[in-house]
C-alpha cells in the first residue's frame, strides 16, 4: 500500500500516446514546462496546431515562444478565424517559424462564410490546403 504513483512515473509510450490526442497548444500549456524528461519526450512528437478566432492572438504569442525550438515537428495548423480576419497571424507564424514538416494547413476566415456556416465541415473541405511532400 506504500506504493506512490505519479505522472513522471508513466512509461514514454503512455505520454507519446496522450500527446496523440492533443494539439500543440494543449501540449505546451500542460506539459512545458513539468520537467525535463517529458520535455524530452514531445521532442519527438508530431505536432499539431489549432488556433481558434476566440483567443486568436494570444494563441500564436504563446506557441510562437515554444514554436522557435518545436516547429519542424509541425505537421498541421488550423486556423479558424471567426472573430476578425486576422492574416497577419498567418504571416507572423510562417515569418518566424519554418515548418519543414507541414503536410496540412486550412485557414477559415469570418468574411468568407456566416459565423453559423462554419460549424458545418463542408464550408471546412472547401478551404482546405494541402501542402505537398
Amino acid at each position: 500500500m506504500g506504493t506512490e504513483t505519479r505522472l513522471e512515473n508513466l512509461p514514454n509510450e503512455i505520454f507519446l500516446e496522450i500527446f496523440d490526442y492533443l494539439h500543440a497548444l494543449d501540449i505546451f500549456s500542460a506539459f512545458g514546462s513539468l520537467n525535463k524528461r517529458i520535455s524530452s519526450i514531445f521532442q519527438s512528437t508530431p505536432l499539431r496546431i489549432i488556433i481558434s478566432g476566440k483567443h486568436c492572438r494570444n494563441q500564436v504569442d504563446f506557441l510562437s515562444s515554444y514554436l522557435t525550438f518545436h516547429a519542424h515537428q509541425v505537421i498541421s495548423i488550423n486556423i479558424n478565424d471567426i472573430v476578425r480576419d486576422d492574416t497577419s497571424i498567418i504571416s507572423l507564424l510562417f515569418s518566424r517559424h519554418d515548418f519543414i514538416n507541414l503536410q496540412f494547413w486550412s485557414y477559415i476566415p469570418k468574411y468568407l462564410f456566416p459565423v453559423d456556416l462554419l460549424d458545418g465541415y463542408a464550408c471546412q473541405e472547401m478551404l482546405e490546403l494541402y501542402v505537398p511532400f
